[in-house]
């Protein structure tokens, strides 16, 4: 995902964060690698997507 909430805040990832769902409020950490786009991940293999 692109973002994550960060003290009730949206915010991009980058290097070191850990942050929350905006969609189901659990932990996510933040991607940031040099292959792909940085982005925010679940902990784990969860998926909250409602699509």
């Amino acid at each position: 995902m692109r973002f994550a909430l960060l003290d009730n805040l949206r915010c991009e990832a980058s290097p070191g964060l850990i942050g929350c769902c905006p969609g189901c409020s659990t932990p996510t950490i933040a991607k940031c690698g040099t292959q792909k786009v940085w982005h925010w991940a679940h902990r784990g293999k969860r998926n909250c997507d409602p699509w």
